[in-house]
């Protein structure tokens, strides 16, 4: 245990910083608030319409059909998230200023579906290709059979989806608000008692509320069987947790900021984890059907808003928009038909109840996790540890103080030679330096020349 404690944490360049995590927060924000706005409101009532028109086909034995009414739904509003980064596209798909001119309510909400009349458009292109290449007799003619289990597969991608959307969702949140970071006397052991105890006590309020609404309770306050079940299964969860993040929990509780981000994640982490082992607990024992509808209905919504946000928070509002508040609306109703056309299919290919579809999805979600625990965890300490040993080698250089540099720079600038003795230089006398130098005889020079000279041939 002391070596792992001491090993060095080996993590891949994406480590999040917790100020990245932070301002992810903001990021999922102002997206609610573009999936939230009343002008395309009509296309939310849609997505409920149809999908349950289409998962009452599916249930009829006529999956074939449904699965190509969801995907083509799903192609639809996909291409018009694509084509929504055009002003003439948005007019179409949304609601004026002018919609509460148009008359009484009953008239205003039933014109105000004309926005839906694109996105329908879309669908129906999309309808048309894929019937022509996996329809009947058609290119790819045992497509129509192959598409209900490959839509129905998609429902385990949508859990592994929604867990790692939520629990980055919990990191941004576990974020906020952290103390100054510094050095601090290392130790767990408090704040894993303080958290298994509120988890506890909260979690067994939650099952003797969901015991009164099913009907379970015997009036006697005893514990029965199932509640010992569950409660078992809850304590050797959370030790597991614990297990496998005790290196991570133990290094970070020697750096302020980074103790109170682990002890926020964990809190939040394995709520949504008790969470989801309650739903599953619930679906099991018994079950109230109109609470599982609003239940499931919520997680839908839930579901669909953290995968856009998967997608979004990295690059909203950035140079390479992925997803942006111009076609997120749009992009995320395509994801809300594929969620719904998995859930359809898994309960019509595999004859099963919807309930036991549910609790498959909630224990990948669990899985999905406690997998994300320790790997969040040592993304985060391994971005401190490079942040540290940077700030480390740049402390470590010895930087000149002001006044030597300014001494060193001026001595650059002008120069002062200093005193020395007088260079010896050693020179050789010229050649022929003792020879007396006399003008050369030069013949008839003492002849004296007349002013008349005679030419003689």
């Amino acid at each position: 245990m002391e070596e792992s404690e001491t090993a060095p944490l080996v993590d891949g360049g994406n480590s999040p910083s917790l100020k990245e995590l932070k301002s992810e927060e903001a990021s999922l924000i102002a997206l609610l608030k573009v999936l939230l706005n009343p002008r395309t409101l009509p296309h939310v009532i849609l997505l409920g319409l149809l999908s349950t028109v289409f998962f009452y086909y599916a249930r009829s034995g006529q999956e074939a059909f449904s699965a190509l009414g969801y995907v083509s739904l799903a192609g639809g509003y996909l291409l018009t998230g694509l084509l929504s980064r055009f002003p003439r596209v948005r007019q179409w798909t949304q609601l004026s200023d002018d919609i509460e001119k148009e008359g009484p309510v009953i008239k205003r909400l039933l014109l105000s579906f004309r926005i839906c009349l694109f996105p329908l458009l879309m669908s129906g292109i999309a309808w048309f290709v894929l019937d022509a290449l996996i329809g009947e007799d058609r290119l790819f003619g045992a497509g129509q059979d192959l598409l209900p289990v490959t839509l129905g597969c998609g429902f385990v991608l949508w859990a592994v989806i929604q867990g790692r959307s939520v629990g980055r969702w919990v990191a941004s949140a576990s974020a906020s608000k952290l103390p100054e970071t510094g050095e601090r006397s290392a130790g767990t052991r408090t704040s894993t008692v303080v958290m298994f105890s509120l988890l506890l006590i909260v979690a067994s309020g939650l099952m003797l509320m969901f015991d009164s609404l099913l009907g379970l309770t015997d009036g006697t306050g005893m514990v029965g069987v199932e509640q010992l079940a569950f409660l078992g299964a809850f304590i050797a969860v959370f030790a597991f947790a614990w297990k496998r993040t005790d290196n991570e929990r133990h290094r970070a509780s020697e750096i302020s900021d980074v103790h109170a981000f682990t002890n926020r994640w964990m809190l939040l982490s394995q709520g949504l984890i008790t969470w989801h082992m309650l739903t599953i607990w619930r679906h099991a024992v018994g079950e109230h059907a109109a609470l599982m509808m609003v239940e499931e209905l919520a997680l839908m919504a839930f579901t669909v808003v953290m995968a856009i946000w998967g997608l979004t928070s990295r690059s909203f509002k950035s140079s390479f928009k992925l997803v942006d508040e111009n076609n997120a609306l749009p992009v995320g109703l395509s994801f809300g038909y594929a969620y719904a056309g998995s859930v359809a299919m898994v309960t019509a290919v595999l004859e099963t109840d919807v309930k036991v579809v549910m609790i498959i999805g909630h224990a990948i979600v669990v899985l999905t996790l406690l997998w994300l625990q320790p790997k969040v965890l040592r993304g985060v300490l391994a971005n401190h540890q490079q942040v540290s040993n940077i700030q480390n080698i740049v402390e470590s250089i010895e930087l000149p103080s002001p006044n030597v540099a300014q001494e060193e720079s001026s001595a650059a600038k002008d120069p002062v030679v200093e005193a020395s003795e007088p260079e010896v230089i050693e020179t050789v006398d010229d050649i022929g330096g003792d020879t007396t130098w006399s003008p050369p005889d030069v013949l008839a020079e003492t002849v004296e020349w007349g002013d008349d000279v005679e030419l003689v041939d």
